[in-house]
C-alpha cells in the first residue's frame, strides 16, 4: 500500500540585518530636528523596531524612523530590528551606531569702533571698524548710511573723509558660523556730527591808548574770535610771557617806554585753524613825569 505524498517546502536561512541613516546629518545645531531611518534586510512583512540611545531603549520609539530635536552632543543612536520572516539568523539584529555632534547656538553681534569719533571736524578722515562676536572664520560685511548700502564698503573697516551731519553709519555682519543665531546682525549706529572749521583770531585794546604818563595804570582787553567757551590767554611783553597773566584782561601801572604788549589766545573750539593765535602788539609810549615850577624875579 502506498500512502499519500507530502511535498516539503524548505525555506532558506535568511540573515537578518539593519542599518540606519540620518537626515540632514549627524552634525547639527542645538534644537534642530533630525530623523533616523532604519533600512532592514530580511525583516519580513511586519518587522518590529526598538530605537536605542547610548544603548538604552527610547520609550515609545518603535517605528522604522525616529525623529528628535532634543539630542545631546555625543549621543549615540542605534536600532534593534526583530524580523518576522521565517528561518532567520542573527535575529534580532542591531544596527550601526551614529554618534551625533550637537553644536551650541552662537549669537552674532557687532559694535563699532570709531576713530577719531562720531563728532568730527569738516573733512576729517574717519575710520569705522566692526568688532564682531561669533562672526566665524569668514564673515562678510556690508556698510550702510541710513537705509542705503554704501557701494564697495564690504570689509571689516570703512573709511570716509566726506561725512556730513546727519549721516547714520552702521554695518551688517553675516557670520560664517554653522550655528549662528540672529544672523545677519546689524551693529549699533553712529550718528555723525560734522563741525565747521573755525578761524581763530584775537585783538587787544588799551583803555588809555598807547600814550601814557609814567606810572599811569593801563588795562588791556583781549577780544577773541571763535575762542570757544573756555579760552585761555597768555599775555606778553615783547617776546617774554608775563607770569600769571592768563585772563582776558591785563592791567599794569609799571609800563616803561617801548613796552610792546600782546596776547596769545588758545581757543577751546574743537575745529579751528591757526590755534593758538597771537594778537598784534601795542607799543607803549610812556612819557616821564616832568616837575612843573615857577619862580619870580624883581626888577
Amino acid at each position: 500500500a502506498l500512502s499519500n505524498a507530502i511535498n516539503m517546502t524548505v525555506n532558506p536561512i535568511l540573515p537578518v540585518s539593519v542599518s540606519i541613516s540620518v537626515n540632514p546629518g549627524s552634525s547639527i545645531c542645538a534644537g534642530v530636528s533630525i530623523t533616523f531611518t532604519a533600512v532592514p534586510v530580511n525583516g519580513g512583512n511586519n518587522p518590529t523596531y526598538q530605537w536605542l540611545s547610548n544603548g538604552n531603549p527610547i520609550q515609545g520609539e518603535t517605528n522604522s524612523t525616529y525623529t528628535s530635536n532634543q539630542l545631546s552632543d555625543g549621543e549615540q543612536i542605534s536600532v534593534v530590528l526583530t524580523s518576522n520572516a521565517l528561518c532567520t539568523t542573527g535575529n534580532p539584529a542591531t544596527s550601526n551606531v551614529i554618534t551625533v555632534t550637537v553644536d551650541r547656538n552662537l549669537v552674532v553681534s557687532a559694535v563699532l569702533d570709531i576713530n577719531p569719533g562720531a563728532t568730527i571736524c569738516d573733512g576729517t578722515t574717519t575710520t569705522f571698524t566692526a568688532i564682531v562676536d561669533n562672526g566665524g572664520n569668514t564673515p562678510t560685511f556690508q556698510w550702510f548710511n541710513g537705509a542705503n548700502p554704501i557701494s564697495g564698503a564690504t570689509s571689516v573697516t570703512y573709511t570716509s573723509a566726506t561725512l556730513v551731519t546727519g549721516d547714520e553709519i552702521y554695518v551688517r555682519v553675516t557670520s560664517s558660523e554653522a550655528c549662528a543665531v540672529g544672523n545677519p546682525a546689524n551693529s549699533d549706529t553712529a550718528d555723525i556730527i560734522v563741525n565747521p572749521i573755525l578761524t581763530v583770531g584775537v585783538s587787544i585794546s588799551a583803555n588809555t591808548g598807547n600814550v601814557i604818563c609814567l606810572g599811569s595804570p593801563v588795562t588791556f582787553t583781549a577780544t577773541p574770535l571763535n575762542g570757544g567757551l573756555t579760552p585761555f590767554y597768555q599775555w606778553f611783553n615783547g617776546l617774554n610771557a608775563i607770569p600769571g597773566e592768563t585772563a582776558s584782561t591785563y592791567a599794569s601801572s609799571t609800563l616803561v617806554n617801548g613796552d610792546q604788549i600782546s596776547v596769545r589766545l588758545f581757543s577751546s573750539e574743537i575745529c579751528t585753524t591757526v590755534n593758538p593765535v597771537s594778537s598784534d602788539g601795542i607799543t607803549m609810549t610812556v612819557n616821564p613825569i616832568v616837575p612843573v615850577s615857577v619862580s619870580i624875579v624883581s626888577n
